[in-house]
């Protein structure tokens, strides 16, 4: 099987091992940015009034993750709807669980926060 995908790579890439990836192109700051910029800013081009209700949202998004992560620390029993801590067959895929859930919900803040951080970009906040 092994040899069969790096056939199919060599025909598919021209004889090559792997496919000619071009470098990372640094994009300068749009014009008119002063500070922090953000290249390529997908919400620099929705109006004010969408940007102010996006930010609402992602506000409301975030305290509402960040309420769950502390209630979910503090008993992550009581939030064990699909009973897989109640059914862990011992207490290191339990601790497993637990960790991997609290991980889920802090990237999840840590996503609003950067799309929080794009939309005062384009608001100029």
């Amino acid at each position: 099987m092994r040899g069969l995908v790096k056939w199919l790579i060599k025909k598919l890439f021209g004889g090559k091992d792997t496919p000619d990836v071009p470098p990372q192109r640094r994009t300068s700051d749009p014009p008119g940015c002063t500070k922090n910029c953000i290249p390529n800013n997908p919400y620099s081009k929705r109006t004010r009034e969408e940007n102010l209700r996006s930010k609402r949202s992602y506000e409301e998004l975030m305290a509402e993750h960040q309420q769950k992560l502390a209630d979910y620390k503090r008993d992550p029993y009581a939030f064990d709807n699909q009973g897989l801590l109640r059914n862990a067959p011992n207490d290191a895929v339990r601790q497993s669980i637990i960790q991997g859930r609290i991980q889920v919900l802090e990237r999840q803040i840590a996503k609003h926060a950067g799309e929080l951080a794009k939309i005062n970009d384009a608001l100029g906040l």
